[in-house]
């Protein structure tokens, strides 16, 4: 029962035509990525714990405003890679290029929905605690 996620990421690889969740896979790497470059850049060490929901990281610069340019990194890594998909479908028509790029629209709209564990849920939470300001 603990395997269930892996056997299910197995059959979206062999049945995807697509590659929706291939796509998806490197969108939500690149996104994290972006997180933990910025968390390095503003001097802090971040943390990473795997689990049933995804990856979620500890270790945030203690500054406020670090905090939130650390946030904002991951839909902004989500947003290049659109205009760079977009930029290169100008040219020619691609299916790849055009899934990937669908897929991380859906993946910078989804991470700023105001849900706590989201990014635009710990932005709105930033923003409530009004201690910054």
């Amino acid at each position: 029962m603990k395997y269930y996620l892996l056997v299910i990421a197995f059959f979206a690889l062999i049945f995807d035509e697509l590659n929706i969740f291939f796509y998806l896979v490197i969108s939500s790497f690149l996104h994290e990525s972006g997180h933990i470059i910025a968390c390095f850049l503003c001097g802090s060490r971040p943390h990473i714990d795997a689990s049933v929901f995804g990856l979620k990281m500890k270790g945030y610069p203690d500054s406020k405003w670090k905090k939130l340019v650390v946030i904002i990194c991951g839909p902004t890594v989500n947003l290049f890679l659109i205009i760079i998909s977009k930029y290169l479908l100008l040219n020619e028509f691609n299916l790849n290029i055009y899934v990937f790029m669908v897929v991380n629209v859906i993946v910078l709209l989804f991470n700023c929905l105001p849900i706590f564990f989201l990014d635009g849920g710990q932005i709105a939470m930033l923003f409530l605690q009004n201690k910054y300001i």
